[in-house]
């Protein structure tokens, strides 16, 4: 019960390239991208956090969901953990 991955029109190798290139975006370090443009990433990240968060306080402050709030309050609180980690670690 395998997955096959196929496009249309579209060779083997050019298949295994795009597939090869999703992954080296993906793992994208400091390195290879710059440390400036990494550390705007990364203050991007607190703001979308905070964001996150705020939008969950007001979830539960104006009766939008206790869960829905809940989960954007913790979302909110792994993106800032993991934002000034990555920071301090720069």
């Amino acid at each position: 019960m395998g997955h096959d991955i196929t496009l249309p029109s579209v060779g083997a190798a050019t298949e295994d390239r795009a597939l090869e290139g999703l992954y080296v975006v993906a793992m994208e370090s400091e390195s290879e991208m710059g440390r400036t443009r990494y550390r705007l990433y990364m203050i991007i990240g607190l703001v979308v956090s905070l964001l996150f968060t705020a939008a969950g306080v007001a979830a539960l402050l104006t009766g939008g969901g206790p869960v829905l709030g809940w989960a954007m309050i913790v979302a909110g609180l792994a993106i800032a953990v993991v934002s000034v980690v990555q920071l301090r670690r720069s």
